[in-house]
């Protein structure tokens, strides 16, 4: 303004000293300058000339003082601009979200927020803080807000939901610090991102209600594999001694059928329990899913549910894991008739496919598995798809929405989840209104299976250089004693048994015989790996197979570790209990 004020006052002084040229040159003392003062003086009057040279100064004073003021300006700009970036710097150096909340709006948000969420700096400081909450916390987040303007320390030690930009949920811990920005109240807000800590302590919780419903299960299906032995065993016998055209053979068989689905479901019940004895293999996740597709079951899904299309993708090269090979294919099967009965009656598809890949940290994180290969097996589906409620209780047992007794029992997810847990591998579900996606991760094994297990011929039930070799029974349970000897006596051995550990060992500190049968399981008194470790103190090469329908893996693994050469899983069929003592006999 001053400046303007110089200019307009120098203008208008010219113009005044153009006017009275004349009257200035009269005014001269003679009418040639004699200097340069004179010269000076010749258009312009002293008056002009000091007023003239006053603006002169005072210009350069206002000059002077425009330019000190401009580069202190600058040097707050700079030194504003320098604070902003170093703020940008160690906020965005963090390893958790930060941002300031004022009426609701996000401002400056830092890199790991940007990260959190997906969106960029620019999206978040268009959105509202309410715009990625979960609506399931709204109410909760709004409150500790509230709070937080009020001057109160809300009480945020919960986790609360947000969305991102693609609609994943991730779950965050907020920390609160009022602050005046810009002259209005605000909040420093620090997000950290729990998701994987979250999905761990789902996964502990899962895992902890999982093993009290296992011991529940465990004790109930050991009961039940001993009442089931003699239906399943029995029948068996009867028809091995009544004539082909017996008119009761058709009903014995029947009870024999009933008696074997009866045990399949308590065979998925110690899989619940984790309990069930089982060796395991290098097999090809190739080969268990192509023998799927050629099963009855899988004929049986195709006939049922004829509008649907079941397709296959697997991986072009050997896909290996160690695994018990009944479990997988019976979670194969599970997740199949899961697939199918998710699409129900209309159209649509199920894939069932296999990959591998090379997990990393966080990867593995996230899935609780270590980092390394991981073979995947996976069954995709385009029904309805699973809400986050129902994916916390899909593997509880009985938790189905199949109808009971038509579908299923209601322990085929349970099932999947046991298996994938004791092969120490992971299950990943991914689900939206498309379909739903179950991914089950096992550990990648070296060598692919060649060698095929041996099976017992149902003509040839015993080698003839066997018979008449002794074979000692050990169970507490007389049922399971006489079952057992029925069947030995049919086969032409020589049976006898024991109802304990310690009966078996004092008879056999007099006696030898050519094998043993072992239950693991005996109350009270030693178990079966004890008995047997008993037992080679003074009979180093004694044979044995363990006899369980319900045992602990470690104590298993033990056993075998002892010496002894397999199992048999009650209740078992006359052919298996053949083949498994042929074996044993016949073993090196």
């Amino acid at each position: 303004m001053l400046v303007l004020f110089c200019g307009l006052y120098w203008y208008l002084d010219s113009v005044w000293s153009y006017a009275s040229y004349e009257r200035n040159l009269n005014s001269l003392p003679s009418m040639a300058p004699n200097s340069l003062l004179d010269a000076f003086f010749l258009k312009v009057s002293p008056y002009q000339a000091v007023s003239r040279l006053a603006v002169f100064f005072l210009l350069l004073f206002c000059g002077t003082l425009l330019i000190e003021l401009s580069n202190r300006k600058k040097k707050v700009a700079n030194a504003l601009l320098e604070s902003e970036e170093r703020y940008q710097y160690l906020m965005n150096q963090v390893d958790v979200g930060t941002c300031i909340l004022q009426n609701k709006r996000i401002i400056i948000p830092n890199l790991k927020l940007q990260e959190i969420t997906g969106y960029s700096e620019t999206e978040l400081e268009n959105l509202k803080f309410t715009d990625i909450v979960h609506s399931d916390d709204m109410e909760k987040v709004l409150g500790w807000y509230a709070e937080g303007m009020s001057g109160e320390k809300p009480i945020t030690d919960a986790p609360f939901q947000i969305l991102t930009k693609d609609s994943t949920i991730k779950w965050l811990y907020l920390g609160i610090t009022p602050i005046i920005w810009q002259g209005e109240m605000g909040q420093l807000s620090v997000l950290h991102d729990v998701t994987n800590r979250k999905i761990k302590e789902e996964k502990r919780q899962q895992a902890k209600q999982m093993e009290a419903i296992g011991l529940l299960a465990g004790g109930v299906a050991h009961d039940l594999n001993n009442i089931l032995s003699g239906i399943v065993s029995y029948p068996e016998l009867l028809l091995q001694m009544l004539p082909p055209d017996s008119p009761l053979c058709s009903h014995v068989e029947t009870m024999h059928d009933a008696g074997l689905r009866a045990s399949a479901v308590v065979s998925d019940l110690l899989t619940v329990a984790r309990g069930v004895a089982d060796t395991r293999h290098v097999v090809d996740l190739n080969v268990l899913a192509e023998d799927f597709m050629k099963t009855p079951e899988c004929q049986v899904l195709k006939e049922r549910h004829p509008e649907i299309e079941l397709s296959s993708s697997f991986y072009e090269g050997p896909v290996a894991v160690l695994c018990s090979e009944i479990h997988i294919q019976k979670s194969i099967m599970n997740l199949m008739f899961n697939a199918f009965e998710a699409i129900g009656e209309g159209s649509g598809n199920v894939l069932l496919s296999t990959d591998w890949q090379d997990l990393s940290e966080n990867e593995g994180e996230v899935l609780n598995l270590k980092a390394g290969p991981y073979a995947i097996l996976s069954v995709a589906d385009t029904g309805s798809g699973v809400s986050e409620e129902q994916k916390e209780h899909i593997f509880e047992p009985f938790y189905t929405k199949k109808a009971m007794g038509r579908s299923g029992t209601g322990l085929g997810l349970t099932v999947v989840w046991n298996t994938i847990v004791e092969h120490h591998g992971a299950i990943d579900i991914k689900s939206s209104e498309k379909g739903t996606k179950f991914s089950l991760y096992l550990k990648l094994a070296q060598i692919p299976k060649t060698a095929e297990e041996s099976i017992a011929k149902s003509d040839d039930l015993t080698a003839s250089k066997d018979i008449g070799k002794r074979i000692m029974i050990i169970d507490d349970d007389a049922q399971q004693r006489e079952i057992g000897t029925q069947f030995l006596q049919f086969l032409k051995y020589s049976p006898l048994s024991v109802s304990s550990g310690e009966e078996a060992i004092e008879l056999l500190r007099h006696e030898k015989v050519d094998l043993l049968l072992i239950d693991m399981m005996m109350e009270p008194g030693m178990n079966g790996r004890e008995t047997y470790e008993q037992i080679l103190e003074f009979q180093p090469n004694q044979k044995a197979l363990i006899v369980s329908g319900y045992a602990e893996n470690d104590e298993i693994t033990k056993a075998m570790k002892l010496g002894v050469g397999g199992f048999v899983k009650k209740p078992y069929t006359l052919k298996q209990l053949a083949a498994a003592v042929q074996t044993e006999l016949n073993r090196a």
